[in-house]
């Protein structure tokens, strides 16, 4: 979790408005997985900080995309 967010952080300021970011996240995001609590914590840490990094950046125009991938 912690190393999107600081590439976030440190590269947003050389992006020009209209850019655009896009993280990855799993659809467990959203599904409690008993097995596997760190990966699961890690997930939905990097989800909801996007969402607040979102709101940031939106003020000068980047744009921050989440995709939810998930098994076929």
């Amino acid at each position: 979790m912690i190393r999107p967010i600081q590439l976030i952080t440190r590269l947003h300021k050389y992006m020009s408005p209209g850019g655009g970011i896009v993280n990855v996240i799993t659809a467990g995001v959203h599904v409690l997985m008993a097995k596997i609590p760190i990966y699961d914590v890690a997930k939905a840490g990097l989800h909801y900080a996007s969402k607040i990094l979102e709101k940031e950046l939106k003020g000068r125009g980047i744009h921050l995309i989440n995709v939810v991938s998930r098994r076929h």
